[in-house]
């Protein structure tokens, strides 16, 4: 089973994201902000980090070059509601942002997302570029 860390402010997103994910095997964490999502990261083990990018306290760009800081091969996808996610997404992956998601999400998309567990470098191995 999968254990998948989910940031964000917004809790109808957070439940969303929990339900679709909860249908297809993963164990589900879920917080409001950055600051609690870097404690639960310090806490647990995850394979998969979904934040949002706008988040009170701390935001998703440096939750990400925390979590960066603690583990380079975890995969973290930020979700935006950016009018031009394009614009932004070059800045994201340079902090060590796997993937970018624009808001509103499909189901799909969110499904899929188990093939970056896929991409993910072993233990030890640098993440690929």
């Amino acid at each position: 089973m999968l254990h998948v860390l989910i940031a964000d402010d917004d809790a109808a997103i957070r439940g969303l994201l929990a339900t679709i994910l909860g249908t297809s095997e993963c164990s589900v964490d879920l917080v409001s902000n950055g600051q609690d999502a870097i404690r639960a990261f310090e806490d647990c083990e995850y394979d998969l980090v979904i934040t949002d990018l706008d988040m009170p306290r701390i935001d998703g760009k440096e939750l990400t070059q925390t979590i960066r800081q603690h583990n380079a091969s975890v995969p973290v996808v930020m979700l935006t509601g950016c009018a031009d996610p394009d614009a932004i997404s070059v800045e994201l992956k340079e902090v060590g942002v796997s993937k970018v998601i624009s808001k509103p999400f499909q189901v799909a998309e969110i499904l899929a997302l188990k093939s970056l567990l896929a991409e993910k470098p072993a233990a030890g191995e640098a993440p690929a570029s």
